[in-house]
């Protein structure tokens, strides 16, 4: 994985030229924050303008269309989707079955690595009378480790999810053996191999004698396996994993690629809120794409199998299959502050063949050179022409819409004075170029979501990045309105 180290650029205790600087700020994470303090004083300017709360009635029509290339009806009431790098099954008669089809091509073995990023959100906000477990669309990853490869069990049994260690690196030949035994192996499930399919047909597997190296003959051929632990353990990156479940079950009674949704709440209902039936995707099980699958799961949580108390949480998960190559890193500088991603780096430095020589030319400490911790700014790829694009979730009031739409794009002269362009934008429910297939926690969309809170009223942008690279990929930013304590606008007002 390649980096870029601009501290080669400058010798300790230097200023940052001006340009330095500014490149490389710009396409920090940082950024965020000033979106959201753009946002904010736009909506206090914004309330000049008298926006009209009644619905827009060219947003009338429901929202039906199917996600999938088509549904087929599989043996033992499997139905199917095929529009994405996995095809993902379920059972119509069972809400908490979910099967993953893995091709022999996306399999990591020892001389190639295939990497898959999850990521989750909680679908809806838990708020109580009381309390409150969560706020809307926030994220809901308990650790940065999200990164995952699917690998054939030694006994060909099964498909073992194994946790990529992205943390430990090397490139210094004799620190090679260190690095790979020092760390965890990353297992963390098996899933069973149900069937196998060649030449586009299944075949199950024989319990009595499961055989399966006779597959292995075909050039194409893909695995069957039952990945509800993925479910009942919350993809391993929520605390779902360290709590009891009592209850679970997909949205949608498992339909896949069922985009059809309702309005839970009668008085949004009565208000005419028709949008969110079209936006809403609290019906929605499994979602699949060319490029990633969402799935929503219901839960009753307790603290143990004995707990007579339980927390009803729904969740939406992503899975995302990493590019091949990743983006080219850039490491971090001390002297300015940056959101970023922290790996160690075993033995010699890269390019370090000569410790003495080394730290002669680039100024600086010897142990420097040795089992450093490398820190890359987490940033977008903006080469190519490549856009930002933040999607106005429905959630947020029709009378601040335009105030976070133009929080957002204020940027663009920031951008234009660096890469001579326009860069990011905003789009809002209802405009042309909002995709008709919306809904937070697709991780195809970077979202800005409203949601209420019980104590606090402040706002948080976190990101899903790339920890080979710290190439941000998705962002879902959150702003929490309280009802124990001033509201945004008189907040600002004041």
């Amino acid at each position: 994985m390649e980096i870029e180290d601009e501290r080669s650029l400058l010798r300790p205790g230097e200023p940052i030229p001006r340009e330095v600087k500014q490149k490389i700020s710009i396409v920090s994470i940082f950024a965020l924050f000033g979106i959201v303090f753009l946002i904010l004083m736009s909506l206090i300017y914004g309330e000049t303008r008298k926006w009209n709360d009644k619905d827009d009635d060219s947003n009338d029509s429901a929202s039906s269309s199917s996600s999938t290339s088509g549904s087929t009806s599989w043996p033992d009431g499997l139905t199917s989707s095929s529009s994405s790098f996995f095809n993902v099954h379920s059972k119509a008669d069972d809400e908490t079955a979910f099967y993953l089809e893995i091709p022999s091509s996306l399999i990591s073995n020892g001389t190639c690595k295939t990497y898959f990023l999850f990521s989750a959100i909680f679908a809806s906000g838990g708020m109580k009378e009381s309390e409150q477990t969560s706020l809307n669309h926030m994220p809901a990853e308990n650790t940065d480790e999200v990164i995952f490869e699917f690998h054939l069990s030694t006994d060909s049994q099964s498909i073992d999810l194994v946790r990529s260690n992205m943390y430990l690196r090397s490139s210094d030949k004799q620190s090679a053996l260190t690095t790979m035994v020092s760390g965890w192996s990353g297992w963390l499930a098996s899933l069973k191999v149900e069937a196998t399919r060649t030449d586009g047909e299944f075949t199950r597997v024989n319990e009595e004698e499961r055989d399966l190296s006779d597959v292995t003959t075909y050039s194409e051929f893909s695995y069957l396996v039952d990945a509800s632990t993925l479910l009942k353990k919350g993809f391993f990156i929520t605390s779902v994993q360290s709590l009891h479940v009592s209850s679970l079950k997909l949205r949608g009674g498992g339909d896949v690629g069922s985009s059809s949704a309702y309005v839970r709440n009668s008085t949004l209902r009565e208000a005419g809120a028709r949008e969110y039936e079209k936006y809403d995707s609290t019906s929605v099980g499994i979602r699949t794409f060319p490029l990633n699958i969402d799935v929503t799961v219901e839960y009753m949580l307790s603290s143990s199998a004995s707990a007579t108390s339980f927390t009803p949480e729904a969740f939406t998960f992503g899975i995302v299959k990493l590019w091949d190559k990743p983006m080219k890193g850039r490491v971090a500088d001390e002297r300015v502050g940056f959101f970023s991603t922290a790996y160690k780096e075993v033995g010699y430095a890269v390019g370090v063949k000569d410790l003495t020589s080394t730290a002669s030319s680039f100024g600086g400490d010897v142990s420097d050179l040795v089992d450093r911790t490398v820190y890359l700014i987490n940033r977008r790829y903006t080469d190519n022409g490549a856009e930002i694009i933040y999607h106005i979730d429905p959630s947020v009031p029709l009378r601040y819409r335009q105030s976070f739409k133009d929080g957002v794009e204020r940027w663009q002269e920031a951008f234009q004075a660096v890469l001579g362009r326009d860069v990011i934008r905003a789009v809002l429910p209802g405009d042309s170029d909002f995709p008709s297939d919306y809904h937070a926690g697709d991780l195809r969309y970077n979202s800005i979501s409203w949601s209420v809170g019980l104590e606090h009223t402040y706002a948080i942008g976190p990101s899903v990045v790339d920890l080979r690279s710290g190439e941000v990929f998705f962002v879902f930013l959150i702003i929490c309105t309280s009802k124990n304590s001033p509201s945004i606008i008189h907040l600002f007002h004041k």
